[in-house]
């Protein structure tokens, strides 16, 4: 029993207990199959065995913690291996064998074994002493062909095993027994990838007149069917053979030093175009199989998807070590490569893995889920190491323009299978009516922004207003389709997700000068609003919120970098099209993100425009968050039943509230650089020509937006959770603005900052009083107390906020100290709430001593009215002898503890 436990553990760790119960079964009936005496059988065996290795490899055993399942069965492995790689066995075992060997070294079942890695070895080169007889005349033209690829393809995996990290055992046999055929298996490789690169990519003329050794004899013509049999194993084959000729690339001081020979970097330069290569066709090979699968997609070939999947991710494997960060840093890599790279792998993307993704969402297909997030989340490696390791002054010239558009495309097409977008039905009438219909994605549109909101700056957002069109609204009308994955490779989509937003943030940060930023930035800060509406809480929206709050903050330092060179054509332009009149708030705010509606071309706007649209671009976002945020709290759905919806959507309006705060300070920061008004033909054209609209009247209208969105959070037909995590938010935020106090010397839109900061709590801090002040007079204030404590802490961060020295923190004070009172004391017949009196008592206590605010504060005590003095002193009185009590007791408690020690003893 105490055995069974310990397997059905290990089973369930493993997320497959049928195979962990039955593992002896399933080696016995590979071996038997792999070793028997019928020839036909011997392949599949082979194979079986191949599968249950790579399956069950990692996999603990339960008696015997720290070691291996498979490792007790090493022998048998070990015995058809070595039946398999005989010379005089057929090609097809032979085919076999040696994929299962080298799926054998790489799981690390013969690490620290040297006999049997010295015996596979010695087996898998022996065929290279012998490379002229492995001609097959008997069989069909292919077998020959796919023998001697197989063969190459394994000595490629072993030189990778080498390479990248095997045991030192392990790499230092591989190495000894690859020295005597070094020259030939590179010069094999080259053709390798030569005849992959012809039969891939070359007329039938041209693979006609092609001669290799690895297709036959030199006099012989390969014919069409050949390519096409051997095709598929040639395409298997190159991700390893390019890794391995990598691995044999000079170290990278060497290439890189002035007056190096040509010939390494030539050739280094040829294998990063069979990398452009082998990832259109890797991607181009999944997306035919995706193809097929869609035309029947109650059975897909999954076991075909898998493999193209495998392969895809392979291939970016291998080019991410041909793109390590020395290379880059050395600058080998030209930037046109790593455009096509790019390029190719938002192809691959595009191509196969978004159609991938609405198959398996579609018709909740959890292997091809799994099949898709390997590759998905080799994508999102790859594009964070080019960002993060191609140096920043190789990224800012000229070609870099180039790059940086592939990037934000390829940014924006991981995300969306990482995270699938929210999608609308289109009002024709063969839109599907659920997700799980059989019509294709074409007929479900993304919706990413709101096509049209119109809200006036000086109108108080409420329930109904023309907000119902917004992005909010579009929650309860859309059909989401969720990956159906497990916790696991939901693990692995949020990594993905979080390394595709890494190498956004590094993207626009490096962004060249000569790019527009607002071109650059719309998309992304498009994308951030977008998956804080559609990610899921945890992982993917905490990484959306600082996505999002890092690239509004470094769109609003870039514009406002460059902004002064720009002045004197902004206020020219600004002189040309009239003054914004007298209504601080002329124009109407939308939130449409991309401009197609508009007279306008982002692309042909002058330096002068940057700055307005950059504005646009942010009020858009913070529309559309605050738009977000007060459909939650007018939705009313949080029940007891279930807690984790409610956890879901509080966590979901306090990253859009922060993000709208956010918002409204990176629109200040922009504002702060620019002459004022400003009003440029390019934001007319947005906004409308009869708006008058200026850039001063835009960050208005989002600041005025974003503090009456707060007000209707903070009212009491919010549900209390998230009343609590709308002024949890606001606190954070001015707890951060605050800190930059000893920064605003230093840096210009750290003061704008701050001064916004100053504003927003001036305008919100009274509402956090009267707030607390109405609950605390309520009789059922329990039931809300978390709310006052959140809204205390606001008041308590703004203290070290507002300008004025000490008669700005005692004006704070003189509204807080009678909340204190009010908590700790309150007056007859309410009672005090256990939490708020502690925290309240706790302020009163601590507050006196702060080196900053101290003063202030005991100045607004001593002048409090007798009656709430009284009413202090006495809730202080009463916490000082319960403390002296409790005191009293665990003395009490530690003496008769000790007694009863002595009494034992004696």
């Amino acid at each position: 029993p105490a055995a069974a436990a310990a397997a059905a553990a290990a089973a369930a760790q493993a997320g497959d207990d049928r195979m962990v119960h039955h593992v002896q079964l399933l080696v016995d009936l590979g071996f038997k199959l792999a070793t028997g005496p019928v020839e036909v059988l011997r392949p599949p065996g082979l194979t079986f065995l191949q599968h249950t290795l790579k399956m069950l490899s990692r996999v603990e055993d339960p008696l015997l913690p720290g070691a291996r399942l498979l490792e007790q069965y090493q022998a048998q492995f070990v015995s058809a291996l070595r039946a398999a790689l005989q010379p005089e066995v057929s090609p097809l075992v032979s085919i076999a064998g040696v994929n299962l060997a080298t799926a054998f070294m790489e799981s690390g079942m013969a690490a620290g074994d040297s006999q049997v890695m010295r015996r596979l070895m010695d087996l898998l080169t022996t065929p290279l002493a012998n490379w002229s007889k492995l001609v097959y005349g008997q069989y069909a033209e292919w077998v020959g062909v796919r023998v001697r690829v197989t063969l190459l393809q394994a000595q490629a995996q072993c030189a990778c095993i080498d390479h990248h990290g095997g045991d030192e055992l392990t790499a230092s046999i591989v190495a000894k027994a690859h020295k005597p055929y070094s020259s030939m298996l590179s010069s094999l490789w080259c053709a390798l990838l030569q005849d992959h690169a012809v039969l891939s990519t070359q007329p039938p003329a041209v693979q006609a007149a092609h001669r290799s050794p690895l297709l036959g004899a030199a006099d012989e013509e390969p014919s069409p069917a050949l390519a096409a049999a051997v095709r598929g194993t040639y395409a298997a084959a190159c991700p390893s053979v390019l890794d391995a000729l990598g691995a044999r690339l000079p170290p990278v001081e060497e290439m890189s030093q002035p007056g190096a020979p040509a010939e390494p970097l030539q050739q280094y330069r040829l294998l990063l175009e069979c990398a452009v290569m082998m990832l259109q066709d890797s991607g181009a090979h999944l997306a035919r199989c995706v193809s097929a699968s869609s035309a029947t997609p109650e059975q897909p070939a999954t076991h075909k998807v898998g493999a193209a999947c495998t392969q895809l991710a392979a291939t970016l494997a291998a080019v991410g070590h041909l793109l390590a960060p020395a290379y880059l840093a050395a600058g080998l890599c030209p930037l046109p490569v790593c455009t096509d790279l790019v390029q190719a792998m938002t192809g691959a993307v595009q191509g196969a893995l978004v159609p991938l993704a609405w198959l398996a969402c579609r018709h909740s297909h959890a292997g091809l889920s799994r099949h898709l997030l390997g590759p998905l989340l080799a994508q999102a490696t790859l594009l964070k190491q080019l960002a993060t390791s191609l140096p920043e002054q190789q990224q800012r010239q000229q070609a870099g323009q180039a790059l940086a558009a592939a990037f934000v495309e390829c940014v924006l097409a991981v995300a969306s299978v990482a995270v699938p977008y929210l999608a609308t039905r289109e009002t024709s009438e063969a839109a599907p009516a659920t997700p799980g219909s059989t019509a294709g994605p074409e007929h479900l549109s993304p919706l990413i922004a709101p096509s049209s909101t119109s809200l006036r700056a000086g109108d108080t957002p409420t329930s109904g207003s023309g907000a119902s069109s917004t992005l909010a609204t579009a929650l309860s009308e859309t059909a989401r389709l969720p990956l159906p994955p497990g916790s696991s490779e939901a693990g692995q989509a949020d990594q993905a997700l979080v390394a595709a937003l890494v190498a956004g943030q590094v993207l626009l940060r490096r962004a060249p000068p000569g790019l527009p930023l607002v071109e650059l930035g719309m998309p992304l800060v498009q994308l951030g609003v977008r998956l804080l509406v559609s990610g899921q809480p945890g992982t993917q929206l905490t990484a959306a919120q600082r996505f999002l709050d890092s690239c509004m903050g470094t769109l609003a330092e870039r514009v406002a970098e460059g902004v002064p060179a720009a002045a004197a054509a902004a206020a020219a332009a600004a002189a040309s099209h009239g003054e914004a009149g007298t209504d601080p708030f002329p124009h109407t705010l939308r939130t449409p993100f991309n401009t197609a509606d508009a007279d306008v071309d982002v692309n042909a706007t002058s330096s002068s425009d940057a700055a307005p649209l950059a504005l646009h671009v942010i009020a858009g976002a913070c529309v559309s968050l605050c738009d977000t945020a007060q459909r939650l709290a007018e939705s009313n759905t949080l029940s007891p039943q279930d807690p984790a919806a409610d956890d879901a959507a509080a966590a979901r309006l306090a990253s859009c509230v922060s993000c709208s705060l956010s918002c409204a300070m990176h629109a200040h920061a922009v504002l702060s650089a620019l002459p004022s008004p400003t009003t440029t033909p390019a934001l007319l054209a947005l906004l409308g020509e009869g708006s008058g609209a200026s850039a001063a009247a835009l960050a208005a209208a989002t600041q005025h937006h974003v503090e009456s969105s707060l007000a209707l959070l903070l009212q009491p037909t919010t549900p209390p959770m998230l009343r609590q995590r709308a002024l949890e938010s606001l606190r954070v935020c001015i707890q951060e603005c605050a800190a930059l106090q000893q920064q605003q010397a230093a840096s210009p839109v750290s003061a704008a900052r701050l001064a916004w900061a100053q504003q927003t709590f001036s305008t919100l801090g009274p509402r956090c009083a009267t707030l607390s002040h109405t609950l605390l007079c309520d009789a059922t204030c329990s039931a809300e107390a978390t709310i006052v404590a959140e809204a205390i802490k606001v008041l308590l961060a703004g203290v070290s906020l507002v300008p004025g020295g000490q008669a700005g923190q005692e004006g704070v004070f003189r509204v807080l100290v009678p909340l204190l009172v009010e908590a700790a004391a309150p007056p007859q017949p309410l009672t005090a709430v256990p939490m708020l009196r502690e925290l309240a008592l706790r302020l009163v206590t601590s507050l006196p001593a702060s080196p900053a605010a101290g003063t202030a504060f005991k100045a607004v005590v001593g002048s409090l009215p007798a009656e709430l003095k009284q009413r202090l002193q006495g809730a202080l009185r009463e916490q000082a002898a319960a403390q002296a009590a409790a005191a009293e007791v665990a003395a009490a408690e530690g003496a008769g503890s000790g007694g009863l020690g002595v009494g034992g003893a004696a």
